[in-house]
């Protein structure tokens, strides 16, 4: 039994403490915070898709992982996507009407649809584009919940979870590393490390040599007071990308990241409730309850970056880490406890840089 360490408990690590422990490993997350979701994953817009802007390779990455979420729902209690569908205008004209018959030709379930069939969809919308993609297979998911499902599920697998475990830096014997050193002195040893732990991932494996340019970019969503039933999807327009929650809050951004916060979160969010005022039909209006910034770990290539670094360690870093998790804790799990590279990763290893 190979025991592994798992370094942070945001929505990736969760789920590759789940799959390791699933497949028999002794499996140890250590997360630095109090509570699952690190600092990105608690602050998601959590969409998961495979929309637009993609290379081939990673939007096969990206449909692979779309498909485990249904396998995982049927798996793993708690785990529970909403496959709402998306209807998208956040691009020129030109992109728009291009990206369809590519994403056809890849096999993507989307379509053009004109601006009466988007009111149809969400007939909330107070403005509607002339044209838009629809995904219909498009979804969301609540990130915190699903990554306590994840640790919930490990756990019932036998793995342990250890919250307030900050990591001071990677034990090594040689060129191999063989555990981590916490900030409090303790010593967890291990025959694998995982470093999942978002824009810290960089920082941790730098001591060894291995320069990973992975930047972090803030993004503020912000949050509504509950309201009744006004949107039936994810919609994704230029102003801003909004969607709503089971418990009737509307969580939006200036993008699917968020919005930059600037000096001015204040203002930002307000400009955002503006805009959602302006966006949907709402008699009663729409009120800010609140708003958080989270911190997006990005490549500097802007794609995932998986796999081993060198004997005894492996990454797992990604901005789109709500809609890869499945895949990358899969196709991870399966390397680190077989030694075989899914071809699926083939384009995202670390050794790119």
């Amino acid at each position: 039994m190979q025991n592994v360490v798992v370094v942070g408990a945001g929505i990736i690590g969760a789920a590759l403490a789940s799959r390791l422990a699933r497949m028999g490993a002794d499996v140890t997350v250590l997360e630095a915070a109090s509570n699952a979701g690190g600092a990105a994953s608690a602050r998601s817009f959590s969409w998961l898709n495979s929309a637009w802007g993609n290379t081939e390779p990673y939007h096969r990455l990206r449909v692979a992982s779309l498909k485990e979420w249904q396998v995982l729902a049927k798996e793993v209690s708690g785990i529970s996507p909403d496959w709402c569908g998306s209807i998208l205008w956040d691009l020129p004209e030109d992109e728009l009407t291009r990206s369809v018959p590519m994403l056809e030709s890849w096999g993507y379930n989307v379509a053009l649809v004109d601006g009466a069939f988007a009111r149809t969809i969400e007939p909330a919308l107070r403005q509607v584009p002339e044209i838009a993609i629809h995904a219909p297979d498009e979804g969301m998911i609540d990130a915190v919940a699903t990554t306590e499902a994840f640790l919930a599920d490990a756990s019932a697998h036998g793995a342990k979870v250890r919250f307030g475990a900050s990591v001071a830096h990677l034990a090594t014997r040689g060129a191999t590393v063989t555990g981590v050193d916490l900030a409090d002195g303790d010593r967890v040893d291990a025959d694998h490390v995982v470093l999942a732990a978002g824009v810290e991932t960089a920082g941790l494996i730098a001591p060894l040599g291995p320069v990973l340019p992975v930047t972090s970019i803030p993004g503020l969503l912000a949050l509504t007071k509950p309201l009744d039933k006004v949107l039936n999807g994810l919609v994704i327009s230029p102003r801003a990308h909004v969607r709503q929650r089971p418990d009737g809050r509307l969580i939006a951004g200036t993008d699917f990241a968020g919005a930059d916060p600037g000096e001015f979160p204040d203002q930002v969010a307000s400009e955002i409730l503006e805009t959602l005022n302006d966006l949907i039909n709402m008699p009663s209006g729409i009120e800010l309850e609140s708003y958080s910034v989270g911190y997006r770990p990005t490549p500097e290539d802007g794609v995932s970056i998986a796999g081993c670094v060198q004997p005894g360690v492996s990454v797992a870093v990604t901005h789109s880490g709500i809609t890869l998790a499945p895949i990358l804790a899969k196709l991870l799990a399966s390397e680190i406890l077989t030694g075989a590279r899914d071809p699926l990763l083939a384009s995202f290893g670390p050794e790119r840089f």
